[in-house]
């Protein structure tokens, strides 16, 4: 396996993109018994759609993350950080001291937060000129998430994520909790492999609030190889946990964020590569080579294969627009949300 390949197997990635809505989520309480038996669902996969209409933009070596910030799309390569324009596709690219296969990106109102996994710093980025304005030490930092509470960053150094206090530029709190992560409304949530849990925790204390057992269907098996698990999408309504795995289909399961209970299973037709976002009202999940869309019944209703040697991470909306980065393909591309309704 490529380096690259190998980091982002074990990177814990972020749910985003402007149509992940994340929205106030109820407490069941500290260590309240999690609900399960969820059943996967049955009826066979639609065939495989053929790619639509797409424009790539290249960058530099491979693209692991991307993130948005007011019709802007950002992504960073090897050596450099590229911003197209979603309204004109126009591309910028600014020079960045940043390693091959190592920067996973997010974007607040003011900067973009950009993790350097090989120099052991999040780079703080002033997005009108691609300056570096801030160096902060984080241990080994993969995956970043920019709320108004703060910019939150795994650190595989320190067995956990921390947050970083955008005003002065430290981080401010340590989360000793692994696993992929999201945000939604004061709380984090993280998406345990080992332990085969999902763990709600309040972002301001750090206190365990609820935790959720995934059901059998949805854990990765002992043949599964790499592959880490993860948690996201749209709250209530669409929240869901799933793992990636190098050898076989990923099952999604969803999540009632207020009750803890699982509300249903699917296999997709592919392992998840790391985020699922929603568009109307359905999930679409971003697999190794393709997407699949998921309704309110749990049943994929559509696939679209995105051509050999495809290798998608993560996934963001904006400008009308699903942007996905081809980490093989070393670019990233564009599909109008047209297609996918």
């Amino acid at each position: 396996m490529p380096p690259h390949r190998l980091i982002r197997a074990r990177s814990l990635q972020v749910a985003a993109g402007v149509a992940v809505v994340v929205i106030a989520i109820g407490c069941s309480g500290i260590g309240s018994p999690a609900q399960t038996g969820a059943a996967a669902t049955t009826p066979l996969p639609p065939s495989p759609e053929s790619p639509p209409p797409m424009r790539a933009f290249p960058v530099d070596n491979a693209p692991i993350n991307i993130a948005a910030r007011d019709g802007e799309i950002w992504a960073v390569g090897d050596g450099v950080l590229l911003r197209i324009d979603g309204a004109t596709n126009a591309t910028t690219e600014f020079p960045l001291d940043i390693g091959a296969g190592s920067g996973s990106i997010g974007a607040s109102t003011d900067a973009l937060w950009i993790a350097d996994w090989l120099g052991d710093v999040v780079l703080r980025v002033d997005p009108a000129n691609g300056a570096i304005v801030a160096t902060i030490p984080v241990a080994a930092p993969v995956g970043v998430i920019a709320t108004a509470e703060g910019i939150f960053v795994g650190s595989e150094g320190a067995a956990g994520v921390v947050r970083i206090d955008p005003d002065r530029n430290v981080v401010a709190m340590e989360y000793p909790q692994r696993g992929g992560f999201a945000y939604a409304d004061g709380s984090l949530w993280f998406a345990q492999r080992d332990a085969g849990t999902v763990v709600r925790v309040q972002a301001a204390t750090g206190q365990v609030q609820s935790r959720f057992e995934v059901p059998a269907e949805g854990r990765p098996g002992p043949d599964a190889g790499l592959g880490g698990c993860f948690v996201g999408g749209r709250s209530p309504d669409a929240w869901w946990t799933w793992c990636f795995t190098e050898h076989g289909d990923s099952v999604a399961i969803r999540i009632d964020p207020r009750t803890l209970a699982a509300r249903g299973s699917v296999a997709v037709g592919g392992p998840i590569a790391g985020a699922v976002v929603v568009v109307d009202e359905l999930s679409w999940f971003i697999l190794d080579r393709g997407i699949a869309a998921v309704d309110d019944r749990n049943e994929v209703v559509r696939a679209i294969d995105l051509g050999a040697g495809f290798a998608a991470n993560n996934a963001v909306i904006a400008a009308d627009a699903l942007w996905v980065p081809d980490e093989e393909g070393r670019r990233v591309v564009r599909i109008e949300l047209s297609a996918l309704r």
